[in-house]
Parts: structure tokens; C-alpha cells; sequence
């Protein structure tokens, strides 16, 4: 029975997300094939305008009346044009350097805000450290798009205009410093987790011989340093693969200020029908090349941080004393932190809605009414499916080698670390098959294709990542002998699930399903490609014609749907460590302290 769940769990993985993502990078080397009446063939991309198709191809292009076209197979056959025009044109270039950029200097931010949030709150005695500690999250509730919605504001004209002299230069720092503020919960959550894992020895003999300061710089830090850069690779993927704030951004900025990054422009080209999707796709493997190799990064750290082993003699770090000057410095930084990147977007897009006419407004028509219930049932649908998986998959992992954890947790990753609308155009194409599809009412109708299905599946692809390092981080903080026991006493495997593995993981499993819920519900920029309705894609629709309280409205609602789900978890302690993020010091400690 295990090996038939393990299968089926992997089953899913494939065909939700990891199959779909090879699928579309298959598609940019696959190119169309026009038939003319004469019995000319022609290879190349087919555009439709109007009464004439253009083909371009490796020959250039070719204008054509659609009368003498007789035919046309789209992707019929294996082609490098694409490949070559793309890698060889400079524009794809430019384009990988802003997208990295842009990424590159938001996880550095990110680092800047999260490690001195992460040393205050779990290495000092600051006064008020639970709260903030139950509370450096919040940013994770906002969606980048809201966050720029809300300081884009706020702020001064300047901020929109800008410097003239940086240019586009100039939104690449302000996309980059909005990536900072919504994902430093990232860098704090694994360094808190690296620093909590640390024993204090090594801590209070540096104290005695050096002083707090060098003692942090040459102690403190480099304990915190696993957690610190797994965080900020997270990060870097997080914003590699981000569009919707630099499409926010640009809608509001001139021309010459306007900078162009990787995943939004597949989506324009995708969603607006103005061809050129191929080259894009072929041109996204430097891109696919960054993000994969962030995410290797990150599992090997991950992997190489749970490997190590804590003694009799490990004992839990003491506050690092703060004087008065300390303590206004730590909650100054902390609260004006929270408050850059939750609060104060939350209260301005709250002034923003004008009251409760606005929601009424929003929401009386029905339509808006149907996307919050789409965004819930996905959601939902999302963690139904994500948390029996992942407990199986983390199951699974505990016999599996180094090797095998790291290629399990690649393909999970998959979707999630490449370009969101490769998922998406991968799936179309997987489930567009002549015999799925039947006939309803005046038209074909396919059963995954034209439901919801497809979008569940992706998002599902979309936040397994997150339930699976959660359910595994639990797991591998119990003993391994009470899965041992169980297994030499012949317990049968679907009664240790349930009695030993998923008690244990408890903790793990439900931060999970928050995790999942969370990330479902502001999924957009995979499901931009698709016609899915949800919540923040309608507002994401929206502020392409119009920016009024109706919007606001769907943001707030939105924001309320999230915090609720970490109100909930702050309240139950799941958002406060547990011990390393690949390992327990405190149950290694009991045990070891038990053995001695």
C-alpha cells in the first residue's frame, strides 16, 4: 500500500506540474506548419491578421492571403529557429539582466531587513520579542501587487517620475525595494531557525573573549549563515519570477522609465495574441538556468543543515542583553519594518475603499462574489491535495538517500522555481487532446481544459513546495527510532500514517496547509494565463482599466481572507520555531540529556 501511494503522490506531482513545465519549454522548439493550396508547405510561426497569416521562419518572413492557405498544424514539427533567433538577439539579453537584476537586488534586501529582524527577535532580550516574532510574517498576507498598489499612493509624484537620469534603472529599484518588503519574512523565518539551532557554548566563549559586538559579527552571523542564504535564495526565485509589480509599476510610468523583465513579457505576448511565444519560451532557459540553480542551492543547504547532530552538552542560547539605546534601535527597525510592509499598505488600500459602499459596490453584482468563492474553492482544493501528498512524499524521504531527497524536492520545486506561465501554456497543451474532448451545448467542451481543473492542478504544483519542506522539517525533527519500533513491531504502513507519522508531524502538516491555502488564494501569476477568475486576478484585470474604491475593496477582502488564516496560526504557535529548520535542538537535547 505504501508504494502504491508513494506512486500515486508522484503520479500527481508529474502530471500537475512537472510534465506541464517540460511540455512548455518543449513548445519553443516546435514550430507550425502551413499548407498553401498549391501543396507548398511553409514552417514557421503562424500569425493571423485579418486576411492575410504571416509565417516567420528561418527563411524570414512571409505574408500570405489566407485564401490560398489551406491548412495550418500548429506545432507540427521539431525546429531550432526559434532557439537561434532568440538566444542570439541582444533584447533577450537585456532581458535576462533586468529580470536577474531586478531579483539579485531584491533578495539582497530582503536579506537586509530579514537578518537584523531575525538577530533582534531570537538573540536579544528585546522587550516585546513574541509579538514580533509571532508577527514577522504579516508581509507574507500581501501580494506584491498590493504592496506596490498601495506605496505607489502613498508616496510623492517624485517617486512616479523619478530621477530622469536612471531611467528604467529607476523602477528596477523600486520594483526591487517592494520585493524586499514582502519577502524579508523569508530570510527572517530560516535564519530564526539556523539561530535557534545553534548552542550557546560557542556564543558565550566569544562573549568572554571578544565583546557582543565582534562576538556577533564572528559568531552569531556565521551560525545564522545556512539559514540566511536558504531564505534569500527562496527570495530570489520569489522575485525572478514575479510580473505582476513591474507591470503595475510600468502601467503608471512614461515610456522611457518603463523596464521589461522575463515573465511578464511571455504573459503580455501569451494573453494580447501578438505571437512571438515560442521565442520567449526558448529565450526563458538562462532564466529557467538562474532559478533552477537557486533552488539546488537551496536544497543542498537545506539537506547539509539536517544532517547535523546535537549533544548533551547543547544548551539553548541566552538573550543577548539590550541597553536602552538597543532596545528603541531593535523595535524601531522591527515596527518600521511591519509597518512598511504590511500596515501601512493595509490602512492606505483601507482609506482607499471609502467605506462600506465600496464593497457592496464590488460584491452586489455577483461577479465578484463568484471569484471569491473560485479563490476559496481552489484554495481549498489546493490544501486538500497538497497535504496528503506532501505527508506521503516526506514519508517516503526519510529511506531515501541525499540523492534522492534532492531529486524528490526538484521536481516538486519545479513549478514553482520556473517562469509561473510555463506551467500553464505546458498544461494546455498536455490536456488539449481530441479524445478528452466531447460536445456540450454549440461547442467542444473539455473536461480539464474548459473547468476548473486545470487551474487546481496548477495551483496545487504552485504550493506543494511549501506543505512538503514544512511536513519534512517536522519529521525530521522526532526520533528516528519511533519509526523504527513501529516498523520492526509490523505495523502496517497506513496504521503508522496515521498513529506515528502524522502525530508527529502535526505541527509540520498544518503549517503546511496554511502555507498552501495562503499562496492558493494569492496565486496570480500563473493563473494570468488562464481564463481562472479568481479574486486577485480580477483586481489585477482591473487596474488595467481603472483605479477606484472597487478595487481597494477587492484588496481588503482579499487581505481579510489572508490574515485570518495567519491570525489563526499566530494564535497556535505555528509560526514560532520549533528548533532548526532541519533538525530539533530541543528534542535532540531531551533525548540526548535522557541517554547521559
Amino acid at each position: 500500500m505504501r508504494r502504491a501511494a508513494v506512486l500515486l503522490a508522484l503520479a500527481l506531482v508529474l502530471v500537475a506540474g512537472a510534465i506541464p513545465a517540460a511540455m512548455g519549454f518543449v513548445r519553443g522548439f516546435r514550430t507550425d506548419v502551413a499548407v498553401l493550396r498549391s501543396g507548398e508547405t511553409l514552417e514557421g510561426s503562424v500569425l493571423f491578421r485579418g486576411d492575410t497569416i504571416q509565417v516567420s521562419g528561418a527563411a524570414g518572413k512571409r505574408e500570405i492571403p489566407r485564401a490560398e492557405v489551406a491548412e495550418v498544424h500548429p506545432r507540427a514539427v521539431w525546429s531550432g529557429h526559434h532557439a537561434s533567433r532568440a538566444l542570439s538577439d541582444p533584447f533577450t539579453w537585456r532581458l535576462v539582466a533586468w529580470t536577474g537584476g531586478i531579483a539579485l537586488l531584491g533578495a539582497l534586501g530582503a536579506g537586509l531587513l530579514g537578518v537584523p529582524f531575525a538577530i533582534w527577535t531570537a538573540r536579544t532580550d528585546l522587550p516585546g520579542r513574541g509579538l514580533l516574532s509571532a508577527l514577522y510574517a504579516a508581509p507574507l498576507v500581501l501580494p506584491p501587487l498590493l504592496v506596490a498598489m498601495a506605496w505607489d499612493t502613498i508616496l510623492p509624484r517624485s517617486w512616479v517620475d523619478g530621477p530622469s537620469a536612471l531611467g528604467p534603472a529607476g523602477t528596477a529599484l523600486q520594483a526591487a525595494t517592494l520585493f524586499a518588503l514582502s519577502y524579508f519574512p523569508l530570510v527572517t523565518l530560516f535564519a530564526r531557525r539556523s539561530l535557534a539551532a545553534a548552542g550557546a557554548s560557542a556564543e558565550e566563549a566569544a562573549l568572554l573573549a571578544a565583546g557582543p559586538g565582534r562576538t556577533l559579527r564572528r559568531v552569531t552571523l556565521p551560525l545564522a549563515r545556512p539559514g540566511i542564504l536558504l531564505g534569500a535564495l527562496f527570495a530570489f526565485v520569489f522575485c525572478l519570477n514575479d510580473f505582476a509589480v513591474v507591470d503595475f509599476l510600468n502601467l503608471a510610468r512614461p515610456e522611457s522609465r518603463q523596464v521589461q523583465v522575463y515573465p511578464f513579457l511571455l504573459q503580455f505576448n501569451f494573453a494580447r495574441k501578438v505571437g512571438g511565444v515560442e521565442e520567449l519560451l526558448v529565450a526563458g532557459i538562462p532564466m529557467a538556468l538562474l532559478s533552477l540553480g537557486a533552488l539546488v542551492a537551496a536544497l543542498g543547504i537545506a539537506e547539509r543543515a539536517g544532517g547535523g547532530s546535537v549533544d548533551a552538552a547543547w544548551r539553548a542560547p541566552r538573550p543577548i542583553p539590550l541597553g536602552p539605546a538597543g532596545r528603541i534601535l531593535g523595535w524601531a527597525f522591527c515596527g518600521g519594518v511591519l509597518a512598511a510592509g504590511c500596515a501601512v499598505p493595509v490602512l492606505s488600500l483601507l482609506a482607499e475603499t471609502g467605506g462600506p459602499g465600496a464593497f457592496r459596490l464590488v460584491f452586489g453584482s455577483g461577479t465578484a462574489s463568484q471569484a471569491l468563492l473560485l479563490t476559496l474553492g481552489l484554495s481549498l482544493g489546493a490544501v486538500l491535495l497538497a497535504v496528503p501528498a506532501a505527508l506521503v512524499l516526506a514519508d517516503a524521504a526519510r529511506g531515501a538517500g541525499r540523492e534522492g531527497r534532492m531529486a524528490g524536492g526538484l521536481l516538486a520545486a519545479l513549478p514553482l522555481a520556473l517562469v509561473p506561465a510555463l506551467v500553464p501554456l505546458g498544461g494546455m497543451h498536455l490536456w488539449d487532446r481530441p479524445w478528452l474532448t466531447t460536445v456540450r451545448g454549440d461547442g467542444p467542451w473539455n473536461p480539464v481544459y474548459d473547468t476548473p481543473l486545470l487551474a487546481a492542478l496548477i495551483v496545487f504544483s504552485r504550493v506543494l513546495p511549501f506543505a512538503l519542506a514544512a511536513t519534512w522539517a517536522s519529521l525530521r525533527e522526532t526520533a528516528p527510532s519511533l519509526h523504527e519500533a513501529a516498523e520492526a513491531a509490523g505495523v502496517p504502513w497506513d496504521l503508522r500514517l496515521r498513529r506515528i507519522v502524522l502525530p508527529l508531524a502535526a505541527p509540520g502538516v498544518a503549517l503546511g496547509a496554511l502555507l498552501a491555502f495562503v499562496f492558493a488564494a494569492r496565486e496570480l501569476d500563473a493563473l494570468s494565463v488562464l481564463s481562472t477568475d479568481t479574486l486577485l486576478r480580477r483586481l489585477w484585470s482591473a487596474l488595467h482599466f481603472r483605479r477606484d474604491e472597487t478595487v481597494a475593496a477587492m484588496a481588503i477582502t482579499l487581505v481579510a481572507l489572508l490574515a485570518s488564516a495567519f491570525a489563526i496560526a499566530a494564535a497556535s504557535g505555528l509560526l514560532r520555531p520549533r528548533g532548526g529548520y532541519g533538525g530539533a535542538p530541543a528534542a535532540s537535547a531531551r533525548r540526548s540529556r535522557a541517554d547521559s
